[in-house]
Formats: C-alpha cells, sequence, structure tokens
C-alpha cells in the first residue's frame, strides 16, 4: 500500500527528487536560497532605499518558503504513510478499513488541492497588487514594472504552496472523521497506555504545527496594515483568530477521537463486566470464587481498561500545542517590542 497522495504537492515532488541531498538542505537550496537571493537583489536595485522596519519582517517572511515546504513534505511524505502504518500495526482500525481510507486519500488529496490552491493562490496576490498601488509605499514595485511582474510570480507561487499547507489541515480532518466512521477498537495493553490512539495525536499536532508556521508572514502584515487601509487594529484581529483556529485544528479532532473511544472504552467495560458476572456465577461452586483463574483474568483486564486514558495526547503534545497557539501572539509581540 503506497499511503502517498496520487498527485503529490510541489514541496514533496521537489524535494523527492532531489535525493543526493537530505529533506532539510533540499528545502533549503531549492526553496530557501533562491527566494533570499531575489529579496536581496532587489533591495539592491533599490539601492537599499527601503524603510528599515520593511527589512527584517521582509526577510522573516521569506525564509516560510523552505520551512513550510520543508512541513509540507513531512506531512504528506512521512506522517500520513506513518500515521496509516500505525493504525495497521496497533489494529486500531480493521485492516480492509485502512486500506480502504488510505485509497480515497489518494484519491480525494488532489481534489482538496486544488479547491483551497486557486483561493488561497489569488487572496495574497490581491492583498500585494492592492498594496503596491499604496500612494504612501515606496519599496514595493508598481505596474508595469518588470519587478512588479517577477513579485506577482512570486507570491502567487507562494500563495499556492501555503494553500497545500492549509489542505494538508482539511485533509487531516476529513481522515480522522473517516476513521471514526469505520470504528475504532482499544488495546488497553498498548505501549502508547492510550489504547493506541496516540496515533491521532501526533497526526493533529504536527498538522497543527504546520499550520502555524504561517506566523512567520506577521510581522509583514503588521508592517504592510501602515500603508493600507486595513490598520494596526484589523490585523490584531486577525492575529487572535489565527491562534484561534491553530488551537481548533488540534482541538476539533482531538475531540471527535476522544468522545467515540470513550463511548468504545464504555461499551468494552460493559461487555468485560457482564463476561466476568458469567464467569463467577459459573464458577461459584467453588470454595472461593476469587481464585477462578477466567475471574482474575476478567477483574485484571477491567481494572485495565479503567485505567485506559482515550484522550490522544500527552505533555509533549500539549506543550506542542501551547507553543503552536501562543506563536502569532509572540511573534507579533516580539514585532512590536524590538520595531522591526
Amino acid at each position: 500500500m503506497n499511503p502517498i497522495a496520487s498527485r503529490p504537492t510541489i514541496a514533496t515532488t521537489v524535494i523527492n527528487r532531489l535525493q543526493w541531498l537530505s529533506p532539510i538542505p533540499a528545502a533549503v537550496v531549492f526553496f530557501g536560497v533562491p527566494s533570499n537571493l531575489a529579496l536581496v537583489v532587489y533591495f539592491s536595485w533599490l539601492n537599499w532605499q527601503v524603510p528599515s522596519p520593511i527589512i527584517g519582517p521582509a526577510f522573516l517572511a521569506i525564509q516560510w518558503c523552505w520551512v513550510g515546504c520543508l512541513l509540507i513534505w513531512y506531512y504528506e511524505a512521512r506522517l500520513i504513510p506513518g500515521f496509516w502504518a500505525d493504525l495497521q500495526a496497533s489494529q486500531t482500525l480493521d485492516q480492509e478499513a485502512v486500506a480502504r481510507l488510505a485509497k480515497k486519500h489518494r484519491v480525494i488529496w488532489g481534489g482538496i488541492q486544488s479547491a483551497i490552491i486557486l483561493i488561497w493562490a489569488v487572496l495574497p496576490l490581491a492583498t500585494f497588487v492592492t498594496l503596491s498601488c499604496a500612494p504612501s509605499q515606496t519599496w514595493l514595485p508598481t505596474f508595469p514594472c518588470l519587478w512588479f511582474w517577477l513579485w506577482c510570480l512570486g507570491v502567487f507561487l507562494a500563495g499556492i504552496a501555503t494553500g497545500e499547507g492549509f489542505a494538508g489541515v482539511l485533509m487531516m480532518l476529513r481522515i480522522i472523521r473517516g476513521c471514526i466512521s469505520q470504528g475504532i477498537c482499544l488495546n488497553p495493553y498498548h505501549p502508547d497506555g492510550l489504547g493506541g490512539l496516540s496515533s491521532f495525536g501526533r497526526l493533529a499536532i504536527y498538522t497543527t504545527t504546520m499550520f502555524s508556521s504561517g506566523s512567520l508572514f506577521i510581522p509583514i502584515l503588521v508592517v504592510a496594515s501602515s500603508y493600507s487601509s486595513l490598520g494596526l487594529a484589523a490585523v490584531y484581529l486577525l492575529v487572535a483568530l489565527f491562534s484561534v483556529a491553530i488551537a481548533a485544528a488540534f482541538i476539533v479532532p482531538t475531540l471527535l477521537v476522544s468522545s467515540q473511544a470513550a463511548l468504545v472504552k464504555q461499551m468494552m467495560f460493559r461487555t468485560v463486566a457482564s463476561q466476568v458476572a458469567m464467569a463467577a456465577k459459573k464458577d461459584c461452586f467453588a470454595r472461593d470464587v476469587a481464585e477462578s483463574l477466567s475471574v482474575l483474568v476478567g477483574q485484571g483486564l477491567l481494572a485495565d481498561i479503567r485505567r485506559m486514558r482515550v484522550y490522544p495526547f500527552d505533555p509533549w503534545i500539549m506543550s506542542q500545542l501551547f507553543a503552536s497557539v501562543l506563536l502569532p501572539l509572540v511573534v507579533t509581540y516580539l514585532q512590536q517590542v524590538l520595531g522591526w
């Protein structure tokens, strides 16, 4: 079973083709170096006559070109295949159900990408064109300068890449809903202590981390707001909504899993308790019912089921969640304090 999408993202296609490099250097060489070099050349063309608050945020935002693409590659080429493999190994889902869902994921991934990318690529491009027309700004190229068209191309490509990342969030929600609809199984003796649910937690928290990487764009948005009618208050509101969206990207799917797992745990407990009661009645002729092997095993299983946690996260995952949610707020605060 090949869990990778039938139409991989641009980041995955490029990094997989650069087999002579490990993923991080591949992302830096193909995405990071050209984008940073292009920005340096452009600022040099302007003789660095650029407002000082622009330079830092501009270079910070451009780092997403390799950071974001690396995260997208890991999500598609490592995380998703690992998720399906974990489900098969832990038998949290029926083997046929896992194969069915993985195949469905490969088929619909391209459709989700196309719908999201179209919107995600047009919005940044429209924002750039609007800012370039602002009379108060002097650092963006204006129509019909050659640099204007090069900037449009760069912004459009960055929009496509960010769209692929956001599509991953929607894909994660769809995958988890699909798994729940197939009916999950819990194993009280799974090493993760969560009945085998840890794979859901890892999928949700990594997707959330990938989503939060968009925080690199916040400082340039804050600076750009001073050249537009948007206003700083509106940008702060967008940052707050972004943090809420990051939290929701983790909380919503994990609550779905946890609520379903709680029902499964309750059913397991009732079934085993009923079996223990029947075994106790059957062995009631024995001098000491507690010494009956079947009763002892059943009672031990009941205790293990009772101790089993059904929420797919641990302290490490929670720390990742808090870091992801706070990252946009921290970046915004530092932007104001440092005065980039």
